[in-house]
């Protein structure tokens, strides 16, 4: 599944020998190639390849490292998946480069790209705009639907990136469309740690908002800093120490128990009891400690 790699114009690897002249490093900087570079060779040529999308050429074809140059031949037999490397907005013009692979078929060079409806733009973030490819936050959108496919746990901490760091332009939309894969590893940690009978949509994607609350604190920030709800729950740990406690308790036990052992208390011990349930009933909201 390991697909063909992605870099902007002129970062290609180039292998020399340690102890080359000058000159012959530029010869193998003018000779070098990659499996980019070689895509574009191969579209200007292939009539098949003028069909594909970058991240579909190893299913049809193979690149074929035993001769030079390197250069992608038509597969004559098997097949491949080809996943891209996954980038973000946040690594820069290498994510919109990687973007406009994804979307755009058959380019023959990096200019192909650039270039839209006759007009060369500066950078690949530009080109994408210019073609609508990020109207209402449409590359984090883009970006999160390919995560969520494979990146379980890790797409929290991609959304605390995107707020801080990716310019969003509409956080609580990017939240309602994705928020059951954000929290999908609050269900896991719910479950392991109190049952089945604990776990809800309800108390999963509340979890999630205060964890997501909890990492946007090493930043600074906070969730009504972008619009997003706060968690209705209490889920700090002191609290949540209790709920286990408090699902072991047997009404129906302790009720029977108490029959059984409160006409056995002598007076001090009834005297006790009864100022003790007094206290409580009189004051139900407030924590009580007896000595």
């Amino acid at each position: 599944t390991k697909g063909p790699p992605v870099h902007l114009p002129d970062e290609h690897l180039v292998f020399f020998r340690q102890d080359a002249t000058l000159d012959s490093v530029g010869e193998a900087a003018e000779r070098a190639t990659s499996e980019l570079l070689a895509f574009f060779k191969s579209n200007r040529s292939s009539e098949l390849g003028k069909r594909l999308l970058y991240q579909d050429y190893p299913k049809f074809f193979v690149y074929d490292k035993k001769t030079k140059p390197h250069s992608w031949k038509e597969r004559k037999r098997g097949t491949a998946i080809g996943r891209l490397i996954f980038l973000n907005p946040c690594h820069g013009d290498v994510y919109y480069l990687r973007l406009l692979l994804t979307k755009i078929r058959g380019p023959t060079s990096y200019e192909d790209l650039y270039t839209h409806n006759g007009v060369r733009y500066l950078t690949f973030k530009e080109a994408c705009a210019a073609r609508n490819f990020l109207e209402n936050d449409g590359e984090w959108d883009d970006c999160f639907a390919e995560a969520s496919e494979f990146a379980i746990g890790g797409l929290r901490k991609l959304f605390v990136l995107a707020l801080t760091d990716g310019n969003v332009r509409s956080p609580i939309e990017l939240w309602e469309k994705f928020q059951s894969a954000i929290c999908e590893d609050c269900e896991y940690r719910l479950r392991a740690e109190f049952g089945d009978s604990f776990v809800s949509t309800q108390n999963v994607q509340d979890y999630g908002l205060y964890q997501f609350q909890k990492e946007l604190q090493l930043f600074g920030k906070k969730l009504e800093d972008f619009g997003l709800p706060l968690p209705i729950g209490n889920w700090e740990p002191n609290h949540l120490q209790s709920i286990p406690l408090a699902r072991q308790y047997n009404e129906e036990e302790q009720t029977r128990l108490l029959r059984e052992f409160l006409p056995q208390l002598n007076d001090d011990q009834r005297r006790a009891y009864e100022q003790i349930t007094r206290a409580i009933e009189n004051d139900s909201n407030t924590a009580h400690f007896f000595l």
